[in-house]
């Protein structure tokens, strides 16, 4: 249908019932038929091209060109890679939103992978900024589905009977119908489940709401089902469809305007790929509404975090807790904020803080110093002092002396970038010092306190970082 709807002929190699479907399909929605036996552009699906590859003559051979969406899928050695070696003379070319596979498999050519080069597009940022994509709001109710020590399969995720088996004693099912009454009545969207069972379940009782809506998942419902329930999505006529993870990629349905992710995962490409759906852009639609029932945005950030996207493989990070992007959420409005600000943006709430000023940790409240215990904060000043105080009275080595007097000057050309890096987060950036204390710590990894008690290299180094943070802003 793409292609037909941009004027393409092309040839499909596919079951007969499945060439008429597409046929009849296009005459319908554009009024002729794009199918041409004799186009040198072919459409065809893995599966059915393995299936055939013992016949197709010399025509592989004659291919120049092979596209594959949703290129991250693709190993030498699974079914997209063998479908790619049919084609020996061919210039591969893929394409992908998200270029890494959530079992962190590497897509390098020789090293399990089929590509050479990467090539990076815009950002879900820039193509935000450009006008590309429809902006977006985002609600995180707490989770309805508890996952603390859940164990992952072998691609990285949490395992689907883990899911289903969680699932089943949680309140999800009733959660998602609450707030979508609540955020987004009468809005157009997709609802992700953990399985068909809780898909079937979670359409019922919006049925029985009187929210016109439909499930469906790739072996119960077929073509036409499908095919069908989309189309009356796009008209409004269902006002939601409900899936496991057939609508996650490689549909583009503009008229989305809320996604319910009901599905937990540990996938940045699964979270990623789920979002996008609801960016499309389409007339009259001013917003999108993420409403995130089992926390994915508090373990991925937000979509438009910048990533940095590799054939090889990243180290693995397992939390994000210690990052300047890590996000909280209001339990005022349930949407999304920066850790280190210390009052909701969107409504202005202000949590009070669990401990008080009575830290005995930094880790407690995010290295903000204006909560710490005053015994904290006095054992941290009274190293800080003592580092830039005179050297040890009385005979001491020379290099006693001149290792004290070196880590002091550290010390103290640390606390000079530290004011003045503060002073541009107060002054410029319109932070609270409590907000730029919790800034310092998520970009630097300790606390100003802590910093400033530094052997002279920790010293040195941290300025140096300081002041290169100091010149990019």
């Amino acid at each position: 249908m793409a292609l037909a709807r941009d004027g393409i002929e092309h040839r499909i190699l596919a079951p007969d019932q499945v060439c008429n479907f597409i046929i009849e399909k296009q005459i319908e929605t554009l009024g002729r038929n794009f199918v041409y036996s004799g186009s040198p552009h072919t459409v065809v699906s893995v599966d059915t091209l393995l299936a055939r590859a013992e016949s197709l003559g010399n025509w592989p051979k004659q291919v120049g060109l092979v596209q594959t969406d949703e290129g991250h899928h693709v190993l030498a050695e699974n079914k997209w890679g063998r479908a790619l070696n049919c084609f020996p003379k061919a210039l591969r070319l893929a394409w992908t939103g998200t270029a890494m596979r959530p079992d962190r498999k590497s897509l390098r050519a020789g090293l399990g992978g089929v590509y050479d080069h990467l090539i990076i597009g815009p950002s879900t940022a820039d193509l935000l900024a450009w006008g590309y994509l429809t902006p977006f709001k985002i609600f995180g109710p707490p989770p309805s589905i508890d996952m603390a020590g859940a164990l992952l399969g072998d691609s990285g995720d949490f395992s689907k009977s883990e899911l289903s088996k969680r699932a089943k004693r949680s309140s999800i099912i009733g959660d998602m119908l609450t707030h979508y009454l609540a955020l987004a009545p009468g809005k157009v969207g997709i609802g992700f489940c953990v399985d068909v069972e809780q898909a079937k379940e979670t359409a019922a009782a919006f049925q029985a709401a009187g929210i016109p809506c439909a499930w469906m998942s790739s072996r119960e419902t077929d073509d036409r089902t499908r095919v069908g329930n989309l189309e009356k999505l796009k008209r409004g006529e269902l006002k939601l469809i409900f899936n496991v993870d057939l609508l996650g990629e490689g549909v583009d349905v503009p008229r989305v305007e809320v996604i319910l992710d009901g599905r937990p995962t540990m996938s940045l490409v699964r979270y990623l790929q789920v979002f996008g759906r609801l960016l499309r852009l389409f007339p009259g639609k001013l917003f999108g509404i993420y409403i995130d029932m089992v926390g994915n945005v508090m373990r991925h950030g937000l979509p438009t975090k910048l990533h940095q996207w590799t054939l090889d493989v990243l180290p693995k990070r397992s939390t994000l807790e210690n990052d300047e992007d890590a996000l909280t959420n209001c339990l005022t409005c349930f949407q999304h904020y920066s850790v280190f600000l210390k009052r909701c943006p969107h409504c202005g709430h202000r949590p009070v803080p669990a401990v008080g000023r009575g830290a005995s940790r930094p880790e407690q409240v995010h290295g903000d110093l204006t909560e710490y215990s005053e015994e904290l904060l006095q054992r941290l000043q009274d190293e800080a002092a003592r580092i830039t105080g005179a050297a040890p009275r009385g005979k001491v080595p020379a290099y006693v002396e001149r290792n004290w007097n070196t880590r002091a000057v550290a010390a103290g050309s640390l606390t000079d970038a530290i004011n003045w890096w503060m002073s541009m987060q107060v002054q410029r950036g319109g932070l609270e010092a409590g907000e730029a204390y919790r800034l310092f710590w998520h970009r630097f990894k300790v606390d100003v306190a802590t910093a400033q008690t530094s052997s002279a290299s920790a010293a040195i180094e941290l300025t140096e970082t300081i002041w290169k943070d100091i010149n990019r802003l």
